[in-house]
């Protein structure tokens, strides 16, 4: 076993820098889409308005304050370098994707050929090669410390360091606060609950303290009432396509209003009917059917989402690795190319956000990808895995005065 461990590592090994070194030519040679000039937008902003009256006067940044001291960090590499902003506001994605193969290698190190395939997957993966090296957006990264956060529970390390590295994630976006109920439920002491609690609101509370004290309704409106993108993916795109059948619109505005809330509690009824069925599942596997259901009802949608899924499809196996994949690959590329309108890439106009209704070829992907992720968020559902590592900590415990020797 050690040694066919050991030539999965090589292989792994081979794979990731192959992937590096691809990912790191496409952020050098291309400018990527429109989130990167909104980027490098918001780092002039910040740079000469400062960073509350950035959340003033521009209404896209929609990202925690930790991300405006961040921008000012690239800002002042590019002037100092050759290599332009395009590459510098790629390269932390790019070096997430990395840590991600670490920390999911770590979890579920490759000590079978299933293993190995599903993590040689992983690293070769091709929505991260372009999310992470053409698109341009910070999503990756907050994955990769959401991921950290979900492994360093399964591992049975203390809860304040899972804490730490949620908060981080909630620095990058506000997204993996639907993870909340997932993690905290996997935690079996309220002891360690209010602990991860603390550490993640210092970890990602100091960062943004002095700008909600000091407009907390404005820094609340740009971060979390922001929306994305309606009708581009899932159910809203079915009701799209029959908006012309009876009860469509109504349908579409019932969406709208309350589409929000059903992804919201759907979460928080998926995550507590699992810590009550399946409560020997693992806080990976949760935190896998929490975005799942996320992907799967959301009615907003932007393409980048679907680096979301990445890492935690490999708990399922390399079948539906290969799936997820291999659908949202697929679909990934023919929006990015209907975009750039050329080849090799260079600029896709606003990552494809200008629509691709026009395309009905790649409509058809997007809703096969959809699909299978539905399929994804069934196997999570419907499968209640064994956390070992945890199981090893209750065997090793001691009995409770309630418990018999």
């Amino acid at each position: 076993m050690n040694r066919r461990m050991s030539l999965w590592m090589a292989a792994l090994a081979v794979a990731a820098a192959l992937a590096l070194g691809f990912k790191l030519h496409i952020a050098r040679t291309t400018v990527g889409t429109t989130d990167v000039r909104t980027w490098k937008r918001f780092a002039n902003e910040v740079r000469t308005l400062g960073v509350l009256e950035t959340y003033h006067v521009d209404k896209e940044m929609n990202h925690p304050p930790f991300m405006a001291l961040v921008l000012q960090a690239i800002h002042a590499v590019d002037e100092r370098t050759t290599l332009a902003f395009p590459f510098w506001m790629r390269l932390p994605a790019i070096l997430a994707d990395v840590a991600m193969l670490l920390i999911v290698a770590w979890r579920y190190p490759p000590i079978s050929h299933a293993r190995g395939a599903a993590l040689l997957l992983l690293a070769l993966a091709p929505p991260l090669i372009m999310i992470s090296g053409f698109h341009g957006n910070t999503d990756t990264v907050m994955i990769t410390f959401a991921c950290l956060a979900a492994v360093i529970l399964d591992r049975g390390l203390h809860p304040a360091l899972a804490g730490i590295a949620f908060g981080m994630s909630l620095n990058i976006k506000i997204v993996p606060i639907i993870l909340t109920p997932a993690l905290l439920l996997s935690i079996v002491s309220w002891r360690g609950r209010l602990t991860f609690a603390l550490a993640t609101a210092m970890t990602a509370g100091l960062p943004a303290l002095p700008y909600v004290l000091a407009e907390p309704r404005l820094i609340l409106r740009n971060v979390i009432a922001y929306d994305s993108l309606f009708g581009r993916w899932g159910y809203t795109r079915l009701l799209r396509i029959f908006e012309e059948q009876p009860g469509a619109a109504i349908a579409e505005e019932l969406s709208r209003n309350w589409g929000r809330a059903l992804v919201l509690g759907s979460i928080i009824v998926v995550s507590l009917w699992q810590a009550r069925t399946a409560s020997r599942s693992s806080a990976f596997w949760r935190c896998g059917t929490a975005f799942a259901t996320f992907l799967t009802l959301t009615p907003g949608f932007g393409v980048q989402y679907l680096a979301w899924m990445v890492p935690w499809v490999i708990a399922l196996g390399p079948g539906a690795v290969l799936t997820i994949y291999g659908t949202s690959g697929l679909f990934l590329f023919e929006v990015y190319d209907a975009s750039a309108r050329a080849w090799p890439w260079e600029y896709a106009g606003s990552g494809g956000i200008p629509g691709w209704s026009p395309y009905p070829h790649i409509v058809r992907l997007e809703l096969i990808a959809w699909v299978a992720i539905c399929a994804s968020l069934i196997m999570f559902v419907a499968r209640t895995p064994r956390n070992p590592v945890a199981a090893k900590r209750r065997m090793a415990a001691p009995p409770t005065p309630h418990q018999a020797p």
